[in-house]
């Protein structure tokens, strides 16, 4: 019986070593937090599609609420400029909220719901200034650029400001471009192709859960 209980206990410590041998540990996800305010997802649809309607989420991993008096997005592109102000009263952005920026509410509550910790602009529907290729800028008061993000095949016309920052590209229609999400908050290096990716099922109002690795 004891020859038996041995062989057991060998085969156990054999067995141990042999899944520790072969289990190889979790890829530690990389790091680079944002240190301002970010584009967090960008969804669009075509203007040809009668359903078609965008939004665009900004998000404050910056750990204290901003002020955003005076803030401004612009779309290069389509040399269009939204004023905060103009469109709305919120002057602060609270820490680890979102605010969700839409060509129409009334299209977005038809497919979206409105997370907690959340803020919806209607910039109307009849104010679209997204194109197919695009530059997008969050500016503080102070006229300083704090978040790019680009997408489709956009390029700078002129002298660039953010050569580092290449074009994402495109994603499926009903998909979105997503931040990736960092231990410490949002994933940001600058460059869009390097810190989006596309999000088969966008959530609005949501902290991305995809580690860059």
């Amino acid at each position: 019986m004891k020859n038996i209980h041995y062989i057991l206990f060998a085969l156990l410590v054999l067995f141990s070593f042999h899944c520790k041998e072969t289990t190889e540990p979790d890829q530690e996800a990389l790091s680079s937090p944002a240190t301002n305010v970010v584009i967090n997802e960008l969804f669009t649809i075509d203007s040809s599609k009668y359903y078609s309607h965008w939004w665009l989420e900004l998000y404050n991993p910056t750990g204290k609420d901003i002020i955003i008096s005076g803030w401004k997005i612009k779309f290069v592109n389509a040399n269009k400029i939204i004023n905060f102000n103009e469109q709305s009263a919120l002057t602060v952005f609270e820490k680890g909220a979102f605010i969700l920026i839409t060509s129409s509410t009334s299209v977005f509550n038809d497919y979206w719901n409105v997370a907690p910790l959340t803020t919806l602009l209607d910039f109307k529907k009849e104010y679209s200034p997204l194109k197919v290729s695009e530059e997008i800028q969050i500016i503080d008061n102070n006229d300083k650029v704090i978040s790019v993000f680009r997408y489709g095949n956009y390029c700078s016309s002129g002298t660039d400001q953010f050569p580092n920052n290449k074009s994402y590209g495109i994603v499926s229609e009903w998909h979105s471009f997503c931040r990736y999400a960092d231990p410490k908050g949002a994933y940001d290096t600058g460059n869009s192709q390097n810190d989006f990716f596309e999000e088969s099922a966008p959530v609005a109002g949501y902290y991305s859960q995809r580690m860059k690795k």
